[in-house]
């Protein structure tokens, strides 16, 4: 390889680093932007969201921290979860392509996946332990604990 041909090779390997960076740079900043405002928000301390996650103060403080970098993904869930984050935030926050409609689609009309989330849900339960229950019913009590869930967590997340 020339010379010439090496310094470019090179010169295009950091171009690409720095373009790397550069995303890094910007999804940490966006979304801790995003943690940030929520908590802000809900009125809650750094204090408050790092007991709900069950970690340190600092180590918290260290995530919302524009220097230090928050990489690993079950801590930005547990953060998102804290914070009361909806499915399409927590996608929007990690830069995600929501599904369309027809992945949508497609996973409903797969059996086997269907199974799988209801298998490990509140759903699996309640059809257990009440087989007898119509699944209009069945949704509608569900809406009802899920409303009840966000109100409290709301109302606890005021308490904090």
């Amino acid at each position: 390889m020339k010379k010439e041909e090496l310094w470019c090779a090179s010169y295009e390997n950091n171009d690409m680093g720095k373009k790397e960076k550069d995303l890094e740079q910007e999804f940490q900043r966006r979304l801790k932007g995003k943690i940030r405002e929520r908590r802000k928000g809900l009125k809650l301390r750094q204090a408050d969201v790092a007991k709900a996650v069950g970690v340190s103060l600092d180590t918290y403080q260290h995530w919302e921290s524009p220097s230090q970098p928050l990489n690993n993904l079950f801590d930005i869930l547990s953060v998102c979860q804290a914070l009361g984050f909806s499915s399409a935030e927590v996608v929007d926050v990690l830069g995600l392509v929501p599904l369309t409609p027809s992945e949508i689609k497609a996973v409903c009309q797969d059996g086997d996946m269907l199974k799988s989330i209801q298998g490990n849900t509140i759903y699996s339960v309640i059809r257990e332990k009440c087989p007898d229950i119509d699944d209009f019913t069945l949704e509608r009590l569900l809406v009802l604990i899920f409303k009840e869930r966000f109100k409290r967590f709301g109302n606890r997340q005021g308490k904090l």
